[in-house]
């Protein structure tokens, strides 16, 4: 019975699910992303080698992070080229 307050059983995955967008949009601001001269790496490097820590200059957000959530929960662009 003590250990009852620990096993959630996964709903508190639904409890955020409104926060974050589909796996498909996510790619689909990435792919935006790739194309802009603000992408970074997470040292702020202009021509990043690896796309792991992906950092925007604009913002300075990390991009799989920010990509993510709805516009809702501050997952937009900063110029404007996310379209959802």
């Amino acid at each position: 019975p003590k250990y009852r307050k620990f096993n959630r059983g996964g709903s508190h995955i639904l409890k955020y699910k409104h926060m974050f967008v589909s796996k498909k949009v996510k790619q689909d601001r990435l792919d935006i992303c790739k194309k802009c001269d603000f992408y970074r790496n997470f040292l702020m490097l202009r021509y990043p080698k690896w796309d792991k820590g992906a950092r925007c200059a604009k913002c300075t957000c990390f991009l799989d992070a920010k990509a993510s959530l709805t516009k809702r929960y501050q997952g937009e662009c900063p110029l404007h080229k996310w379209e959802e």
